[in-house]
């Protein structure tokens, strides 16, 4: 039985090494999208219990986009590697950090959580810029 948990651990180290490279690696933006990315999903289970509408079908939904997100970074990671550039990437993690900023600061908002002004002056600027760009 250990033998068989130890192959499946590291199996599943395996598969986070290769996802961790086609992602092209961590550095400190990865890492604060992925803190990101925790917060918001803690904040929106806190969000859904508190009003008592909590749903698993919401919490693995918001997980699928959530690895949406990673899969657009893989490709822009990929788009880089192909034309020799590294704006794609950086591109996209700046663009999921910043919409990933508007969720986490309007979850915790509604949790009451107080928060930076100018934290959330930022995000609220961003908000505004995203919402010009669909008009």
């Amino acid at each position: 039985m250990e033998l068989l948990i130890k192959k499946l651990l590291d199996f599943i180290m395996i598969l986070a090494g290769c996802l961790v490279a086609m992602l092209g690696g961590i550095d400190d933006l990865m890492k604060l999208l992925f803190v990101m990315m925790v917060i918001d999903v803690i904040a929106g289970v806190c969000i859904g219990v508190s009003k008592n509408k909590f749903s698993i079908r919401a919490l693995f939904v918001g997980g699928l986009k959530k690895c949406l997100e990673l899969g657009v970074i893989i490709i822009a990671f990929m788009a880089d590697r192909a034309f020799g550039t590294e704006i794609w990437r950086m591109g996209a993690m700046v663009y999921y950090v910043g919409y990933e900023g508007i969720s986490v600061t309007g979850n915790l908002g509604l949790l009451g959580v107080p928060l930076p002004k100018k934290l959330v002056k930022l995000f609220a600027n961003m908000r505004e810029d995203e919402n010009k760009v669909k008009e």
